[in-house]
């Protein structure tokens, strides 16, 4: 199912895999484009990217390429192995793409929570307030503050109806996967998103700050659907957006 290579450019919509982010070797846009492959072992069920590409052991491999100064986009070039099953090749595809666009995905992150703390009253205050007493200058201390707001914008109804919704979708993918194509369709994508937060958080599993959740993707692939939910769970919240 996944033979074909996949070019993706843009931002992520709901259910498509696509984020964009700086590569494993430089975050520097512009950077020359190189090959990375991603293996999986069946022994501990892991994956890990190492440079190069590798068409007969890899479960995938991908050209990245950062373009942003000349074309506005970042390229990654994607290639199954056929040799592996589906899941394993939705998983590790999802995984080379998360590890290498950590960067941009973290990026991403700060934006999407910067129009929630939008919305909660004071907090983005408080939020701007902390960063300017530190200079503007990311430090650790905002760093977490910034998390414990997320453990209050948690119970925010978008938030809650991405939760009940993912469970939702867990439980039809149970249900009728085995006999539904389309709901195959849906497992694959689901387990590609859950392979780039893997993939993700092994690129920053030395900033425990930066740590993201499966919601937290579920949330960032659900942007410019957001604004619609709002305005069914609350239409006051809608224009605030």
């Amino acid at each position: 199912m996944m033979k074909r290579p996949v070019v993706c450019c843009g931002a992520v919509v709901l259910l498509v895999v696509c984020f964009l982010g700086a590569s494993l070797a430089t975050s520097e846009p512009n950077a020359a484009s190189a090959w990375y492959t991603v293996y999986y072992n069946p022994t501990n069920s892991q994956y890990s990217v190492t440079p190069g590409r590798d068409n007969i052991a890899g479960v995938a491999t991908a050209e990245w390429a950062d373009e942003r100064f000349t074309t506005g986009w970042a390229r990654f070039n994607l290639v199954g192995n056929s040799v592996y099953g589906d899941d394993v090749q939705a998983m590790g595809a999802g995984y080379l793409e998360g590890y290498l666009s950590a960067d941009l995905i973290w990026a991403s992150w700060l934006r999407i929570s910067s129009i929630f703390c939008s919305i909660v009253y004071g907090l983005c205050f408080r939020w701007n307030t902390l960063q300017n007493s530190f200079g503007g200058k990311p430090k650790d201390s905002i760093l977490q503050f910034f998390q414990v707001r997320f453990i209050i914008l948690k119970q925010y109804p978008n938030i809650i109806f991405v939760q009940q919704n993912h469970g939702w979708l867990l439980g039809q993918v149970a249900l009728n996967a085995k006999n539904d194509p389309f709901w195959q369709h849906v497992h694959l994508l689901m387990t590609q998103l859950r392979g780039m937060q893997a993939g993700y958080n092994a690129k920053m599993v030395n900033d425990t700050t930066k740590k993201l959740n499966f919601i937290d993707f579920m949330l960032m692939n659900a942007g410019g659907d957001l604004e619609t939910i709002s305005n069914v769970h609350n239409p006051f919240l809608f224009y605030m957006l």
